[in-house]
């Protein structure tokens, strides 16, 4: 009986422990949850800072792109367009890349020009070139996303500059000959990397900056039809050049003219001596003749 009391006893302390035990543990999940209710505004702080983070990272990539526009206009005079293009360009800060002009058979102009003019800039500036023009005969824009390329290479250039750092500090370590020597090869070669990259992200970076606008110029045909007083200007500067092309190719062969002209002179000498000789010849068998007869 005794040992039977005993055994009840101690199942009963069991119970009573195991009660506490999970009175302890939810009163400590009641006080966490206590503490997590008061730290919530916390949390939705940190949420809206991670918000305005993405905002202003997505904000960033859009302005990595390249953007290229074509035109084609006709103008009614080639020269006044391209002069006022140059200040306009020009004025916006922006700078005439190359310029190209060709001269078709009927007397056409066409002009070619590449600009370059400040990205947040491109769209006033299409539409100057517009009232600019006659008609506008041809217009595309495209666009080229850049985003990746460009964190592409700027993470790349930023880990060989940390390498660069890296190097030196092995290099004023180092304790031998050969151990210098072999730091500094690598270093070199870090450098040269580096170098490369800080190009290809100052290319990169100048296209996104500034865009590119890829013009052609075509003159009106009714400009640029030939009249008779242009078809007699042209007629007279072909015909000089051809004189200024005979008196260098004269030039050039001097010595086959002076050739030909000593050649005319001594036939012409011989000529005039053979019908000398021949009229004294004649001369002489009559005075012959003559005094012939008088005997």
């Amino acid at each position: 009986m005794v040992v039977k009391k005993c055994c009840s006893t101690s199942r009963l302390v069991v119970v009573v422990l195991v009660c506490s035990g999970i009175a302890s543990v939810v009163l400590a999940c009641a006080d966490e949850r206590v503490e997590n209710s008061g730290q919530m505004p916390h949390a939705s702080t940190a949420s809206v800072e991670n918000i305005q983070a993405n905002e202003k990272w997505k904000e960033e990539l859009v302005t990595n792109i390249v953007r290229t526009a074509r035109l084609t206009l006709r103008v009614w005079s080639l020269d006044s367009a391209v002069r006022a293009i140059v200040l306009v360009v020009q004025g916006a800060g922006g700078m005439i890349a190359s310029e190209h002009r060709s001269v078709y058979a009927d007397d056409r102009i066409v002009c070619m020009m590449q600009l370059r003019v400040p990205a947040e800039r491109l769209d006033s500036l299409l539409t100057a070139l517009e009232d600019i023009a006659e008609k506008v005969v041809e217009k595309s824009m495209t666009a080229h996303d850049v985003t990746v390329e460009y964190v592409d290479t700027e993470a790349r250039l930023a880990s060989a500059r940390q390498l660069e750092q890296q190097y030196l500090t092995i290099l004023k370590q180092a304790r031998t000959v050969s151990d210098v020597l072999a730091v500094q090869e690598k270093l070199a070669s870090v450098r040269a990397d580096i170098e490369a990259r800080e190009a290809q992200f100052r290319a990169l970076s100048g296209r996104i900056q500034y865009s590119q606008i890829d013009i052609t110029f075509v003159e009106s045909f009714a400009h640029s039809q030939s009249s008779f007083s242009k078809r007699l200007k042209t007629a007279f500067d072909e015909s000089w050049q051809g004189f200024e092309e005979l008196v260098l190719w004269c030039v050039r062969l001097w010595y086959v003219i002076v050739f030909f002209v000593s050649s005319l002179f001594v036939v012409r000498w011989l000529r005039k001596k053979r019908s000398v000789s021949a009229s004294s010849q004649v001369l002489l068998r009559e005075a012959i003749e003559t005094s012939k007869g008088e005997k």
